[in-house]
């Protein structure tokens, strides 16, 4: 994992490749070929996202804060999920965490201070470390 301060890992040569030719060619994203209709994003890579993930189901997002509400409101609705200060940010136009953690059903219990958080920070009586 890389942090989002520090860019995006270099992707391999194949990778690089396909890109331009996706720029370079039409390419039917959320078009139906077969039935000439609007089709759906997910079919073109779900199948390759579950066995990659051995997830039994997959979607696609346009974006961090898409994918953080999805992830917050199917695994944390009602829950408290712990989060360092430092981490209570706001990312592009109007992602803020803790606004999209309380539109997602969840819990937001800061921990630790703006610049620094320690392990000990969310081993307080009041947070409680999930089961492994």
């Amino acid at each position: 994992m890389l942090h989002t301060n520090l860019g995006r890992a270099p992707l391999p040569e194949e990778a690089v490749e396909a890109l331009v030719n996706a720029a370079r060619y039409p390419c039917a994203l959320e078009y139906d070929l077969d039935t000439g209709g609007r089709g759906d994003r997910d079919d073109v890579v779900e199948a390759l996202l579950r066995e990659l993930t051995g997830a039994e189901a997959a979607t696609v997002v346009n974006n961090n804060a898409a994918a953080v509400f999805l992830l917050l409101n199917t695994l944390a609705m009602r829950k408290e999920v712990v989060v360092s200060r430092g981490e209570l940010v706001e990312i592009g136009g109007a992602f803020r965490v803790p606004d999209i953690m309380s539109r997602a059903g969840a819990k937001l219990k800061e921990v630790g201070t703006t610049n620094r958080t320690h392990l000990r920070d969310s081993s307080r009586p009041s947070v409680r470390a999930p089961p492994c």
